[in-house]
């Protein structure tokens, strides 16, 4: 993130153009944080005796959080129209039609295998 921020500022302040964004797979980074803090690491702290259900939800909350991370390589190179994308040609768009697809299909898979762990950890069948 830190290279992406000093990117954009560079853009704003020496190149003295005023359009800034966040790329769609910076999002997946974003969220990938909020949820190894949230839904992680601060329950664990929090909870004097960690109950079941805090360790499945910081369990969820881990795998979540990984499967997020690893969306954001395929996904921030698409951005870049380093390896996916890179037929495409002029300026490039906030969130580049594959480098969409990526950050989508990341979510979906994240949320499902963060449900589906933290029904496996708390014994749903």
């Amino acid at each position: 993130m830190m290279f992406r921020v000093q990117r954009e500022l560079y853009v704003l302040e020496v190149l003295k153009i005023e359009v800034l964004w966040l790329a769609w797979a910076d999002s997946l980074i974003l969220l990938s944080v909020a949820l190894a803090v949230f839904g992680a690491t601060v329950p664990l702290l929090v909870v004097r005796a960690s109950s079941p259900f805090v360790v499945a939800l910081a369990a969820a909350s881990c795998v979540a959080a990984l499967i997020l991370q690893a969306g954001y390589l395929p996904a921030i190179l698409a951005h870049y129209r380093i390896w996916l994308g890179g037929t495409r040609h002029g300026p490039r768009e906030r969130g580049e039609p594959i480098e969409r697809r990526v950050v989508i299909g990341s979510i979906v898979c994240a949320a499902a295998l963060f449900g589906a762990t933290l029904l496996l950890r708390l014994g749903v069948s």
